[in-house]
C-alpha cells in the first residue's frame, strides 16, 4: 500500500456506554486502594511520603481523564454514527469534533503524566529501601534520569500536526498511510520506553535483595511483591496488541479502543503501586505495635542496617579495673541519628577481628586483648 494512499477508516469498538462503564470501574477501584493505602500510612507511620503524593497524583489525573471522556465522548460516537451512515452530518460537527481532538492532546499528556507518576512513586519507595550507599544512590540516579527522559520522549512524539490542526488538514493528511505509520511507530516506540523504564525501575529492588543475607523464603516473598510491576508490563504489551491488532492492513486506531485500554492501564498501574506497598507498611504497623525496635521485622530497618558505615562502636566506663562493652547499631539514613540494638535472632557470627588494645592508665600497666565478632544480618 502506497504511503499517499488512504489508510483503512477506524471502527467504533466498544459501546459508549461500556466506554464509560469501564473507565469508571477503573478509577474507581483504584480510588479504593488509594484510600486504603493512605489510611494505612496514616495509622503506621502519621504522615504522607513522596511516593504517597505521587500516587495522588497519578489518580487525579486518570479522575481528569475521566471526567472528560464522560463529558465529550459523545462527539466520537457522534463521528462513529456519521462514518456509519446512521445520521448525518450536520454544520456544528466539524467545529465539535476539532475541538474534541484537541483533547486527544490532553488525554495523551494525562495518561502519560499518570503513568509515570506510578513510576517514580516506585523510585522514591525503592530509594527509602535501602539506596542510601554510594553504588545504590548512584544506579537509583541513573534509572531516575532515563525514566524522566522517557515521560519527556513520550510526550514529546505526540502527533501534534494531527490534533490541533484544523480538521480539513486532519481528513486529507492524517488518514493517509504515511500519517497512520507514524502514529503506529511512535506508539510502538512509546510501549518499549515504557517496558524498558519499568523493567530499570524494577532492577533497584531486585539489585537489594540480591545482595542482602535474609531467608530464601522471605526473599522469594519479597521478590514476589516488588515483581508486581510486571503486571502493569503485561497490561502495556497487552494495551498496544489489542488496538493494534495482528493484521498486515494498515488502518487508524480506533480511538474509543486505544483509551479505553489507556484508561484500564493507568488504573492497573495505580493498584500496583498501591498493593507493592501494602506490605511493607503493614509490617511497620505490626512490629510498632509489638513495641518491637524501631520497625525491626521492616524490610526498611533491615536495610538500613545493612548498609551502616561502621559495624561496632564501643563505650567503655572505668570502675577499677572493668570494662563494659556495648555493640549499637549505627543507622545509614542521614535524617535518623538513633541507635538500636541488634536483635539477638537476627545476628550470626560469619568472622573474627581481633583488636589490641593498650591501657594508658598508670593504673593498669598490662596489655588487655578483646576479641569482638563481625555480624550479618538474616
Amino acid at each position: 500500500m502506497s504511503d499517499n494512499t488512504p489508510a483503512l477508516p477506524s471502527v467504533e469498538r466498544v459501546k459508549q456506554t461500556v466506554f464509560l462503564a469501564i473507565t469508571w470501574t477503573a478509577t474507581w477501584v483504584s480510588f479504593t486502594l488509594v484510600i486504603f493505602r493512605l489510611a494505612t500510612r496514616a495509622k503506621s507511620s502519621r504522615t504522607l511520603l513522596v511516593e504517597d503524593y505521587l500516587v495522588i497524583l497519578a489518580w487525579l489525573l486518570l479522575l481528569v481523564s475521566a471526567v472528560l471522556w464522560q463529558i465529550k465522548s459523545s462527539v466520537l460516537y457522534w463521528m462513529y454514527d456519521i462514518q456509519s451512515g446512521k445520521v448525518a452530518p450536520t454544520l456544528e460537527f466539524p467545529i465539535e469534533y476539532s475541538a474534541f481532538l484537541r483533547l486527544v492532546v490532553a488525554w495523551n499528556t494525562f495518561f502519560y503524566s499518570s503513568l509515570w507518576a506510578v513510576k517514580f512513586s516506585f523510585l522514591f519507595f525503592f530509594r527509602r529501601l535501602g539506596s542510601n550507599v554510594s553504588v545504590g544512590r548512584i544506579w537509583w540516579w541513573v534509572v531516575t534520569t532515563v525514566t524522566l527522559a522517557g515521560l519527556i520522549a513520550s510526550i514529546a512524539d505526540i502527533d501534534y500536526k494531527c490534533t490541533v490542526n484544523n480538521l480539513a488538514y486532519i481528513m486529507e493528511k492524517c488518514s493517509l498511510v504515511k500519517g497512520v505509520r507514524f502514529d503506529d511507530n511512535t506508539f510502538y516506540g512509546n510501549m518499549a520506553i515504557d517496558i524498558a523504564t519499568d523493567l530499570l525501575i524494577l532492577s533497584i529492588p531486585f539489585r537489594i535483595l540480591w545482595n542482602v543475607q535474609i531467608p530464601l523464603k522471605k526473599k522469594a516473598i519479597l521478590l514476589g511483591i516488588f515483581s508486581l510491576t510486571i503486571i502493569i508490563i503485561i497490561t502495556s504489551i497487552l494495551r498496544v496488541v489489542l488496538v493494534k491488532g495482528v493484521g498486515s492492513a494498515t488502518r487508524v486506531s480506533s480511538i474509543d479502543w486505544l483509551y479505553l485500554w489507556s484508561n484500564v492501564e493507568v488504573g492497573i498501574a495505580i493498584s500496583v503501586a498501591c498493593l507493592a506497598s501494602f506490605r511493607q507498611l503493614f509490617v511497620f504497623k505490626q512490629a510498632h505495635g509489638k513495641g518491637s525496635q524501631a520497625t525491626r521485622g521492616s524490610l526498611r530497618s533491615f536495610l538500613r542496617n545493612y548498609h551502616f558505615k561502621k559495624l561496632l562502636s564501643r563505650s567503655t566506663s572505668h570502675e577499677g579495673s572493668k570494662q563494659n562493652w556495648t555493640y549499637p547499631l549505627e543507622h545509614s539514613a542521614a535524617n535518623d541519628s538513633q541507635h538500636h540494638i541488634v536483635p539477638l535472632q537476627s545476628v550470626h557470627v560469619n568472622r573474627s577481628v581481633d583488636i589490641t588494645m593498650d591501657m594508658a592508665t598508670p593504673e593498669l600497666d598490662s596489655r588487655m586483648y578483646a576479641q569482638n565478632r563481625g555480624f550479618s544480618f538474616g
